[in-house]
């Protein structure tokens, strides 16, 4: 009877500390002043727990944590990277959660220095994987149209693609697209985008832009036709369409189209 007690205040022991190893890894910890004070982006670095939410200074971390059973989940405002770090009014600082509480408009986006699409309408990303569409007047839209029109030629091939403005067809993406623009990955993420939306006459990609993860990618269709021009905008995160939008210029919204 001793010995089966013994065993069990063993096992109670030994699950314990490895509860209290997972827990205290995966935690949001406190960052006191000096670990986070920074003069510079480069001082800052993501605080070495699982699916971290602050950035501290690289000097405060005296050496290296234990490895650390972490779940595989990707969690939006985590950092990590330093890439996801700055040094704003001397604190180290995570770029997705400052962006998720301060940027809510297109300007704000702009003026935080994100990623703009040059497309039409513009569209910025936050670190945090939220898009905002610029606002535009008629005026400038009309421009636009007349552009397409006969300005630059407007003359459109077999497949509806825009010749004067740079635009031939793919094969591969089954698009318009301007083939200088467009390294590998990005051809795959525009082909992906245009098979999340179906191939049509004067189906263009507009712009492929980069996310903050692997394979995650941001993509501005436009497919155009005698009647109307449609705007989409296709998110991918890891390889994996998640999101694709039409896009409503003149309200600045946008419907969900993936089930």
């Amino acid at each position: 009877m001793k010995t089966t007690t013994k065993k069990w205040t063993l096992m109670l022991v030994i699950a314990s500390v490895f509860a209290s190893v997972l827990l205290t890894g995966c935690k949001v910890t406190e960052i006191n002043a000096d670990a986070s004070y920074c003069e510079k982006d480069s001082d800052c670095v993501p605080e070495p727990v699982c699916h971290p939410q602050n950035c501290v200074n690289k000097e405060s971390i005296k050496q290296p944590n234990p490895a650390l059973a972490c779940t595989l989940q990707y969690e939006a405002l985590a950092a990590y990277s330093a890439e996801d770090c700055m040094c704003l009014d001397n604190k180290c600082t995570n770029k997705k959660v400052w962006a998720s509480e301060n940027v809510d408009s297109f300007v704000e986006c702009e003026e935080a220095g994100y990623p703009v699409m040059e497309s039409y309408p513009r569209q910025c990303t936050t670190p945090d994987g939220r898009s905002f569409v610029e606002a535009v007047n008629e005026t400038v839209e009309q421009d636009d149209n007349a552009l397409d029109n006969g300005l630059i030629g407007g003359q459109r091939d077999e497949h509806g693609c825009l010749g004067p403005a740079g635009y031939t067809w793919n094969e591969d993406a089954q698009a318009c697209v301007r083939a200088w623009e467009l390294n590998t990955e990005e051809l795959q993420a525009a082909e992906m985008a245009v098979n999340s939306v179906g191939a049509e006459y004067g189906m263009t990609v507009v712009e492929v832009i980069a996310a903050f993860c692997p394979g995650c990618w941001q993509v501005s269709l436009e497919k155009w036709s005698v009647d109307e021009t449609k705007r989409y905008e296709v998110m991918i995160d890891g390889w994996k369409v998640t999101s694709t939008n039409i896009i409503d210029t003149e309200n600045i919204d946008s419907e969900n189209i993936i089930d």
